[in-house]
């Protein structure tokens, strides 16, 4: 990447570069807890089935709580795949747009350079939108309950106690 940078192959600026690539790592940081959170939510559901199985055949409102355990636990299996599935939609996307040479067509649509940087990388900055932004709207199409996927990783931070554990 670096020769390609020296002999004039990749034009790269720098402060537009590095601006999109922390917004990139925040929204990776931010998806990567979601999952983690996710997958340790499949982890407890999967120890605390017994006790839903066993709940089955008791008498009484002990019945429905196989029922929420069962509905939880698909609900939170489909989240974890739907997120795999969509950054993997937005990782293709953005691969379609390198390897057919869309952006050459975007600068000469654009006529100019400024204007054609700006296109590119509100492009590629809204496919990684859309890819956080992807499972809410599956959810709100299908009825499963995605919990809640906010941009901020400064809520999971502090769900988690690290501020707490910072302070301490």
């Amino acid at each position: 990447f670096s020769k390609n940078v020296v002999d004039d192959e990749i034009s790269y600026v720098y402060i537009i570069s590095g601006l999109a690539a922390i917004f990139l790592c925040y929204v990776l940081i931010s998806f990567c807890f979601d999952l983690g959170i996710r997958v340790v939510m499949l982890a407890f559901l999967q120890m605390y089935a017994p006790v839903a199985v066993i709940s089955r055949i008791m008498p009484g409102k002990a019945k429905d709580m196989f029922s929420k355990w069962l509905k939880k636990a698909i609900a939170t299996w489909a989240e974890v795949f739907i997120r795999i599935a969509t950054m993997y939609i937005a990782v293709y996307l953005l691969n379609l747009l390198f390897t057919n040479d869309i952006f050459s067509q975007i600068n000469a649509q654009t006529q100019g350079f400024f204007f054609g940087t700006f296109a590119k990388i509100f492009i590629i900055l809204g496919i990684i939108a859309f890819a956080k932004q992807a499972p809410k709207l599956l959810s709100e199409l299908t009825g499963i309950d995605s919990g809640n996927m906010k941009l901020g990783i400064k809520d999971k931070l502090a769900a988690g106690g690290a501020f707490t554990m910072g302070a301490g």
